[in-house]
Protein backbone atom coordinates (compact mmCIF):
# COMPACT_ATOMS: atom_id res chain seq x y z
CA UNK A 1 0.00 0.00 0.00
CA UNK A 2 1.24 3.34 -0.88
CA UNK A 3 0.64 5.97 1.97
CA UNK A 4 2.88 8.56 0.33
CA UNK A 5 1.78 11.02 -2.27
CA UNK A 6 3.89 10.51 -5.73
CA UNK A 7 5.03 13.20 -7.78
CA UNK A 8 6.49 12.17 -11.50
CA UNK A 9 6.01 8.38 -10.17
CA UNK A 10 8.72 9.27 -7.21
CA UNK A 11 8.12 9.69 -3.85
CA UNK A 12 10.74 11.10 -1.67
CA UNK A 13 11.67 11.30 2.01
CA UNK A 14 13.74 13.96 3.82
CA UNK A 15 15.26 12.20 7.01
CA UNK A 16 16.45 15.11 9.19
CA UNK A 17 18.85 12.97 12.22
CA UNK A 18 22.47 14.40 13.54
CA UNK A 19 23.87 10.85 13.65
CA UNK A 20 25.07 9.82 10.00
CA UNK A 21 24.45 5.86 10.93
CA UNK A 22 20.66 6.70 11.51
CA UNK A 23 20.30 8.69 8.40
CA UNK A 24 22.04 5.88 6.22
CA UNK A 25 19.95 3.43 8.10
CA UNK A 26 16.45 4.86 7.59
CA UNK A 27 17.91 5.71 4.21
CA UNK A 28 18.39 1.84 3.25
CA UNK A 29 15.19 1.06 4.37
CA UNK A 30 13.04 3.35 2.35
CA UNK A 31 15.33 2.62 -0.23
CA UNK A 32 13.94 -0.87 -0.35
CA UNK A 33 10.37 0.67 -0.16
CA UNK A 34 10.96 2.63 -3.79
CA UNK A 35 11.09 5.38 -1.99
CA UNK A 36 14.00 7.73 -2.79
CA UNK A 37 15.56 9.48 0.62
CA UNK A 38 17.74 12.98 1.14
CA UNK A 39 19.01 13.51 4.06
CA UNK A 40 19.78 16.42 6.41
CA UNK A 41 22.37 16.29 9.44
CA UNK A 42 20.77 19.68 11.40
CA UNK A 43 17.25 21.55 11.28
CA UNK A 44 18.88 24.20 9.25
CA UNK A 45 20.02 21.94 6.12
CA UNK A 46 16.37 20.40 6.47
CA UNK A 47 14.62 24.00 5.87
CA UNK A 48 16.81 23.97 2.61
CA UNK A 49 16.18 20.51 1.73
CA UNK A 50 11.82 21.74 2.06
CA UNK A 51 12.68 24.45 0.17
CA UNK A 52 14.49 23.11 -2.59
CA UNK A 53 13.70 19.48 -3.14
CA UNK A 54 10.45 19.56 -1.83
CA UNK A 55 9.93 16.25 -0.19
CA UNK A 56 6.91 14.10 -0.11
CA UNK A 57 6.97 13.48 3.45
CA UNK A 58 9.28 13.92 6.19
CA UNK A 59 10.57 11.83 8.90
CA UNK A 60 12.92 13.94 11.81
CA UNK A 61 14.76 13.40 15.07
CA UNK A 62 13.40 15.54 17.88
CA UNK A 63 16.99 16.84 19.30
CA UNK A 64 18.85 18.38 17.07
CA UNK A 65 21.75 20.66 17.54
CA UNK A 66 20.49 23.52 16.08
CA UNK A 67 16.43 24.00 15.75
CA UNK A 68 13.92 21.57 17.63
CA UNK A 69 12.87 18.95 15.20
CA UNK A 70 9.06 20.28 16.04
CA UNK A 71 10.17 23.84 15.15
CA UNK A 72 11.26 22.61 11.90
CA UNK A 73 8.04 20.24 11.71
CA UNK A 74 6.35 23.71 11.95
CA UNK A 75 8.01 25.55 9.04
CA UNK A 76 7.63 22.42 6.92
CA UNK A 77 3.43 23.78 7.14
CA UNK A 78 4.30 26.37 5.31
CA UNK A 79 5.84 23.93 2.18
CA UNK A 80 3.22 23.10 -0.34
CA UNK A 81 3.72 19.67 -1.04
CA UNK A 82 3.75 18.74 2.82
CA UNK A 83 1.14 21.14 3.75
CA UNK A 84 -1.39 19.31 1.58
CA UNK A 85 -0.01 15.81 1.77
CA UNK A 86 -2.22 13.18 3.64
CA UNK A 87 0.76 12.01 5.69
CA UNK A 88 1.57 14.14 8.23
CA UNK A 89 5.42 14.52 9.27
CA UNK A 90 6.53 11.87 11.33
CA UNK A 91 9.22 12.02 14.66
CA UNK A 92 11.21 10.24 16.52
CA UNK A 93 13.94 10.67 18.98
CA UNK A 94 15.96 7.80 21.55
CA UNK A 95 15.33 10.50 24.08
CA UNK A 96 11.54 10.31 24.84
CA UNK A 97 9.51 11.94 27.59
CA UNK A 98 5.95 12.55 27.89
CA UNK A 99 6.69 15.90 26.86
CA UNK A 100 7.89 15.37 23.56
CA UNK A 101 5.00 12.48 22.84
CA UNK A 102 2.19 14.70 23.75
CA UNK A 103 3.93 17.51 21.27
CA UNK A 104 3.81 14.97 18.41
Amino acid sequence: MNLLPQANGKRRVLIVDDEGDIRDLVSRLLEQEGIIPLTAPDGKSALQQLRSAAPDALIVDIRLPDLDGMEVMRQAKFHSRLSTASTGPCCFSAWAGAHYSVRC
